[in-house]
């Protein structure tokens, strides 16, 4: 489990939760293991609440790892939106309003972000620690994330 509002290979070395329970951080040879077998060379990602895929490649030619799904993942969540975004028919006000608290609460952590504006990861409201990936139809993959309170 990761929280997805930090980068997993930044500074400030964010926690991950192992759940085997033998340890709670990950170390290189972890972020080296393939994360599907069979392994695969593209995974689109999406998540119930993100109106876009987020598509994971390989960094080196024999399959796509752990710290790539990671770190991909991490650097999409982490771009800016566009206003089209924010004020399109699909959200409501509800939504937007759960979208600006999610902004809020994340650049109190950070507070350099506040500048950045709301961002993708901010459309997961509450939704931001990382679970895992789950095998949809059609040969795309679920992100299952979780309140961090929770």
């Amino acid at each position: 489990m990761y929280d997805l509002r930090h980068n997993p290979f930044g500074p400030m070395n964010p926690i991950f939760h192992v759940r085997n329970g033998h340890r709670n951080t990950f170390n290189e040879l972890d972020m080296a293991q393939f994360a599907t077998i069979p392994t695969a060379r593209f995974l689109r990602l999406f998540h119930p609440k993100l109106p876009w895929y987020i598509d994971i490649g390989p960094s080196r030619p024999n399959g796509i790892t752990v710290g790539d799904i990671l770190l991909q993942l991490s650097t999409q969540l982490r771009q800016q939106i566009l206003p089209r975004h924010y004020w399109n028919d699909a959200l409501s006000q509800q939504d937007r309003n759960e979208i600006g608290k999610a902004y809020m609460r994340r650049s109190r952590l950070w507070e350099s972000d506040q500048k950045r504006g709301i961002l993708w990861i901010d459309f997961l409201c509450d939704e931001v620690v990382f679970e895992g990936l789950v095998r949809a139809k059609g040969g795309i993959w679920e992100i299952r994330t979780r309140n961090p309170y929770v």
